[in-house]
């Protein structure tokens, strides 16, 4: 699996050109491509937490998010889950993902992609995969 730092943003998905650096309009053309997932399984908790964010083309990102646990022990069974969702004004800058919740005060998030071994993309931000979803 090659990792391709923000360069790839994988506007052209079949296009074997090396890695180069994109526009931040390219970048934002890309995120808004798709809607994002991110699973995670922590089996030392018995727990699973889903997320899944949808860049529009308006700036604002809508994350709706999921955890579910399990737990099986002499004390008993215990299972639980919660959903949640929240939204954020976005913008890409100098290559970096800003996110804001009140359109004034910007956090920076540092992005990556490369391809998995299927050739699919996988979008990286602050270290979390994400891959693209329905």
């Amino acid at each position: 699996m090659r990792r391709l730092a923000l360069a790839i943003v994988l506007l052209t998905l079949g296009d074997p050109l090396p890695a180069r650096a994109y526009t931040d309009a390219e970048i934002s053309q890309f995120l808004t491509s798709s809607p994002w997932c991110h699973f995670r399984y922590s089996s030392a908790g018995g727990s699973t937490t889903t997320r899944r964010g949808q860049f529009g083309g308006n700036g604002v990102l809508t994350v709706r998010s999921g955890r579910e646990v399990y737990s099986s022990g002499p004390g008993g069974t215990y299972s639980g889950g919660s959903q949640g969702a929240e939204q954020y004004y976005w913008r890409v800058q100098n290559a970096m993902l800003l996110l804001s919740q009140d359109g004034v005060n910007w956090q920076p998030y540092k992005l990556d992609a490369y391809r998995n071994s299927s050739g699919y993309p996988i979008l990286v931000v602050d270290g979390d995969e994400y891959s693209m979803c329905n």
